[in-house]
């Protein structure tokens, strides 16, 4: 194994060492069966991961890969252990995100009570820039969603919006919306939608109120995530598993 490479390998990894040793093993796992070209890994290889790396492995790494394969995190092979399939795309588009944004060129922007205009202004730049799809994610979505953000986009932009109790006319706006717009547009609401994401082709946002409320009387906030594969999978399963209005 290359010691190097491995160090290089977890460098690209935010927070590697505070991680607990189940994403390590998983991320480590990984290397092994992508960068070292193992077709499978034991707690033998882990561990020697662990001596590389200076790091003081887990007191049963046996046991502890056993219970990642006990959550479908590992899947058993006769001669080892291999990353699951899904949390290796995960992986994957993570490490992916940190290669194609740096932390230098990230949004970060926070805004004062009575600055809705100016967060409006930035969310809609963003948006605007979508060439494939918009995945909208709030949890009290109301017609304003719509009518502010959604109203002019590129002929074939898929409109996806997830939300849990929508408020207001949303509905009614919601079915005009679609009449015009056909299979480009779909909403779901799911009871454990309690966030406020959206997506924006490949990148991912956050804001720490509603769309169509932001900054009008308390502060918020508007931030990119790095991680927005990561970010993409858990919401995308919150979809998939919602119930359809349209």
């Amino acid at each position: 194994m290359n010691k190097k490479n491995l160090k290089k390998f977890v460098n690209n990894i935010r927070n590697f060492n505070n991680l607990k040793h189940a994403s390590r093993i998983l991320w480590l796992g990984y290397y092994l069966q992508n960068n070292e070209n193992y077709d499978s890994f034991n707690a033998v290889n882990i561990e020697e991961c662990y001596g590389l790396l200076d790091l003081p492995p887990p007191s049963n790494l046996p046991d502890s890969m056993r219970k990642l394969k006990n959550a479908d995190k590992l899947v058993k092979s006769k001669t080892g252990f291999r990353v699951a399939k899904e949390e290796g795309d995960v992986i994957r588009s993570i490490l992916l995100d940190n290669k194609n944004s740096g932390s230098n060129n990230r949004l970060e922007k926070v805004y004062s009570p009575g600055d809705s205009y100016d967060f409006y202004d930035d969310v809609k730049k963003i948006i605007e820039k979508a060439t494939s799809e918009i995945f909208l994610v709030d949890s009290y979505a109301t017609e304003d969603i719509i009518n502010l953000y959604l109203n002019k986009f590129q002929k074939g932009i898929r409109i996806t919006i997830l939300t849990n109790k929508p408020q207001g006319n949303f509905f009614s706006i919601a079915k005009k919306f679609k009449t015009k717009h056909g299979k480009n547009f779909s909403v779901k609401t799911n009871k454990n939608c309690h966030d406020r994401v959206f997506f924006v082709d490949k990148k991912c946002y956050t804001s720490g109120q509603s769309l169509d409320k932001a900054a009008s009387k308390q502060p918020t906030y508007l931030c990119e995530i790095i991680n927005s594969g990561s970010f993409r999978n858990v919401f995308q399963k919150l979809f998939d598993s919602g119930k359809t209005l349209f």
